[in-house]
């Protein structure tokens, strides 16, 4: 592993688990809300059609 200059040896094996953990709990969250705002334009339509 490459060393950085003035980073501790510990604190750097840290930031890909924790960018993994970001990256997968971002994914839920998204795809939660795009399905939210298509079901709300989805009901929002049939309220107008009736």
């Amino acid at each position: 592993m490459k060393e950085w200059p003035g980073a501790k040896r510990d604190s750097f094996p840290m930031i890909e688990p924790l960018l993994c953990g970001i990256v997968l709990g971002l994914i839920p969250v998204t795809l939660l809300g795009l399905f939210m705002a298509a079901w709300n334009q989805y009901r929002r339509g049939s309220l107008l059609d009736s």
